[in-house]
């Protein structure tokens, strides 16, 4: 019985596992920047950031636990990047899964205020693929309601290879329709006050 705990041990995954194979490249920072055409606002996705001081990023969005930030040997990020005058949001939801709407909807709003106020925000999860990605089609989504839900994952696509958003592909329509909702939601009342 012993022995097959150990085997599944040395079997599970273990960042140090890696040490061998070369690295991948993350200098300089890979940040795909979101510009509007329309407007002075941006935001950027990337994988775990490590220099954001020469792109100007003052707000961080981190969608990372603290474990997983342990597991990828960077704990004391979100503290180094906080005491880089960076002001850190953290949000963090499970590798693969979506968040609860509500909490979305927060970060959402977050998102909105430091873009408004021209403070580059970026995004970021491990790879800056899954949760990074589906973020930001919910932004793009509440941003421009004609985005739908498909033209915003092809946005990211676009801007972050093939294998974005796809690692909560099962679970991105739900959570992605309620935000087109609420987006054609607040569009609706807008053009009721405006009106």
């Amino acid at each position: 019985m012993k022995e097959d705990k150990e085997a599944k041990l040395t079997s599970s995954f273990d960042s140090s596992d890696e040490d061998d194979k070369q690295e991948e490249d993350r200098s300089p920072l890979k940040i795909a920047w979101f510009d509007q055409s329309d407007a002075d606002e941006v935001f950027g996705i990337c994988a775990l950031p490590e220099c954001l001081r020469t792109e100007e990023v003052k707000d961080i969005f981190c969608l990372c636990s603290k474990g997983e930030l342990n597991k990828y040997r960077v704990p004391d990020l979100l503290t180094s990047l906080a005491e880089a005058d960076i002001t850190v949001h953290h949000y963090h939801f499970p590798d693969g899964e979506t968040p609860p709407t509500q909490l979305l909807i927060s970060m959402l709003d977050e998102l909105k205020v430091a873009m408004k106020n021209k403070r580059k925000p970026v995004v970021h999860c491990y790879g800056g693929l899954g949760r990074s990605c589906l973020v930001a089609s919910c932004l793009l989504m509440i941003l421009d309601t004609d985005f739908t839900p498909e033209e915003a994952i092809s946005k990211m696509k676009e801007m972050r290879g093939p294998r974005a958003v796809q690692s909560v592909r099962r679970m991105r329509e739900g959570v992605m329709r309620d935000i087109e909702r609420q987006a054609q939601r607040k569009n609706t009342i807008t053009k009721d006050v405006d009106s």
